[in-house]
């Protein structure tokens, strides 16, 4: 997935996993710089998050990564980053959406877990307003396992840059 920013840098996200033993999937992003010429300049990788060597379907596995950069002509948080993936833990009911947030370019992320409320979640995109308005929104899979969960598109929003959001 890639995004870019309105100072020319492009954000370039994935997923670095082994299929294998260990398997294990990790979150990554990328910032290049587009100078004067016919390629980017490499700039640094960051790891947003680290997937937990295990047994395949156990432990934590990142997946699923989407990207967007607050580009917002109005958003006091204009150049802000934003990662959300699936995280799957061997257990669909606790599989769950995660949101990583950088206020410095790609260097640093702040990551939080947006899907409290619900279960079985994954396939997450985000959108961010002229006004820096964040809104994230996933896919909600049913459970009959005593959650009563039906089969949904759920979305939370942040007005802070990220920081807080409203339940799903």
């Amino acid at each position: 997935m890639q995004a870019w920013d309105n100072d020319g840098h492009l954000y370039y996200a994935g997923i670095a996993f082994n299929r294998g033993w260990p398997a294990n999937g990790s979150i990554w992003v990328a910032r290049y710089a587009w100078p004067d010429g016919p390629a980017p300049a490499y700039q640094f990788t960051t790891l947003v998050s680290r997937g937990t060597p295990s047994p395949i379907f156990l432990g934590h596995f990142e997946d699923k990564v989407q990207i967007e950069v607050d580009r917002g002509a109005d958003s006091r948080n204009a150049g802000n980053v934003y990662i959300c993936w699936a995280r799957f833990t061997a257990s669909g009911p606790n599989n769950g959406v995660w949101l990583a947030a950088s206020g410095d370019g790609g260097r640093t992320f702040t990551t939080q877990k947006l899907s409290d409320s619900v279960h079985g979640s994954q396939f997450c995109d985000i959108a961010v307003t002229r006004n820096g308005a964040v809104y994230v929104a996933w896919r909600q899979f049913s459970f009959a396992n005593g959650q009563g969960q039906r089969d949904a598109a759920v979305y939370a929003k942040s007005t802070d840059g990220g920081k807080l959001f409203s339940k799903p």
